[in-house]
């Protein structure tokens, strides 16, 4: 099982690959709110027993893909996609079906 330190870095290499290939970057504190989003979530989910297998680790990636992906949807200039607190809370309440995710 992974710790709580390999899970966040396993979400944030999943934020890593989509900011590369989706050639984002995060504005003022976006950033700082959708890793303490993602932290919290990844530690609700594990007192859950939600990450106990690869199978919850990869639909917890995708859910996490999914939520990151809605807010590049949203940005102003598609050109040069600038992720700023707004597109962050508006993502958080539209999306928070997804993630944090459940298999029940």
């Amino acid at each position: 099982m992974l710790t709580n330190s390999d899970m966040q870095h396993r979400a944030w290499n999943v934020v890593e690959g989509l900011k590369t290939q989706y050639h984002f970057t995060f504005m003022n504190d976006c950033e700082d709110l959708l890793r303490t989003f993602i932290n919290e979530t990844l530690e609700e989910m594990s007192q859950e027993g939600r990450l106990s297998t690869e199978v919850e680790l990869d639909f917890a990636d995708a859910a996490l893909t999914a939520f990151v992906l809605y807010m590049v949807t949203k940005v102003q200039n598609p050109e040069q996609p600038e992720l700023d607190e707004d597109i962050f809370h508006r993502a958080k309440r539209a999306v928070t079906q997804l993630w944090p995710c459940s298999l029940d």
